[in-house]
């Protein structure tokens, strides 16, 4: 069970390092339960209201921490890097997918460099295809710098090279 002190702790020690620490993969909802608990309280004190705002605080420290460590882990392995440890099952998704957009874009923006010029081409000679999307995805930025939203059973029309890399993925299929 959490303790005032034990989150405390995990803040320490999470700022302490430049690497991600170990915490149980059921945190948050260890996490929410200890604040429910103290919540539930009738007669608060001063004191329980103090430390239900500085548990709140240090929660958003710890994750916040995390995310930055996260993204230096992407950055790292995307570069060649081992990916970090001690990532929960949530934040393994969000590094994966991360890493994926990240390597897209690089790929992209080598093979935009190695190309080589041939004709010159007009603004909207580009030929889009029609895709259906196959999963939801989180809003991102494609190699175009246009913002992106898809959606599960979403008909779109997307244009290279975004479509090559997302068909790679399973993420968007070729409509009928």
């Amino acid at each position: 069970m959490l303790t005032f002190d034990k989150i405390r702790d995990m803040e320490r020690t999470e700022r302490d390092s430049r690497k991600l620490q170990r915490i149980p993969e059921e945190l948050t909802e260890q996490l929410r339960d200890y604040i429910n608990r103290k919540e539930s309280i009738k007669e608060k004190t001063l004191s329980d209201m103090n430390e239900l705002e500085r548990i709140r605080d240090s929660i958003r420290k710890i994750f916040e921490m995390r995310q930055k460590k996260i993204l230096d882990g992407v950055f790292e392995t995307s570069t060649g890097g081992r990916p970090p440890d001690f990532l929960t099952k949530q934040e393994t998704e969000l590094f994966e997918r991360l890493v994926d957009i990240i390597n897209g874009f690089r790929q992209t923006i080598f093979s935009e460099m190695n190309r080589k010029e041939s004709a010159p081409e007009k603004a909207g000679d580009e030929r889009k295809d029609f895709y259906k999307v196959l999963a939801d995805l989180p809003e991102f930025i494609g190699p175009d710098m246009k913002t992106y939203k898809l959606r599960k059973n979403e008909i779109i029309q997307i244009s290279k090279p975004l479509n090559e890399f997302l068909l790679k993925k399973g993420v968007i299929g070729k409509a009928d």
